[in-house]
């Protein structure tokens, strides 16, 4: 049941995201502070990991690199981002392995990390692959049940790629649809005006 209940809202999430982003007038105002410098580039990526540290969905973090640096970058910084989060997350939940949720759950625990423990790697790529679930409760889980930490963020990074890709598409593509818009609008004034 909850699983469902996250997958929706994540969905929800992503469409209210491209219905934001395809409005004029908040791409106008996203347009004023495009990162076209490394300063910047390495400040919306700060920003977007620090997002994703508290439970952005991945999806949002692709569809604005995707935005802001097109398809290939857009993928690049995505996944950079989405890992560094995942990491920094796994290892702050890892400083509570011995907290009160972690001693409460303790026969779980022990089942999940003899069950990620083993062939982490792939399990941690299959799990990332599956466009459901919340990557921040996963990094949490993680990190307090003492998953091998290099298998799991490795399978973790190439098991974002595939929405990375299709999600940095996306903002990209709502981006290059909107700027031809404007250049359509342009060209129209500029042709009332010499008529």
């Amino acid at each position: 049941m909850w699983l469902s209940v996250i997958s929706i809202a994540v969905a929800l999430y992503a469409l209210l995201s491209l219905a934001l982003f395809s409005q004029a007038s908040f791409q106008a105002s996203l347009l004023s502070f495009t990162p076209n410098t490394g300063y910047k580039t390495l400040g919306l990526c700060l920003i977007l990991i620090s997002l994703s540290c508290i439970g952005i969905p991945r999806q949002v973090v692709a569809f604005t690199c995707g935005y802001f640096f097109d398809v290939s970058l857009g993928i690049l910084y995505a996944t950079l981002s989405v890992t560094v989060a995942a990491y920094i997350t796994y290892m702050f939940a890892s400083l509570f392995q011995h907290s009160y949720i972690a001693v409460k759950y303790q026969k779980q625990l022990i089942k999940l990390n003899h069950f990620l423990s083993i062939d982490t790697f792939s399990k941690a790529l299959i799990i990332r692959l599956l466009p459901v679930g919340s990557n921040f409760l996963t990094n949490i889980l993680a990190g307090i049940a003492n998953i091998p930490p290099r298998p799991y963020i490795l399978g973790s990074c190439i098991g974002f790629i595939p929405q990375m890709v299709i999600f940095s598409i996306a903002g990209s593509g709502i981006k290059l649809a909107n700027s031809t818009h404007i250049t359509d609008i342009e060209q129209t004034k500029l042709n009332n005006f010499y008529l």
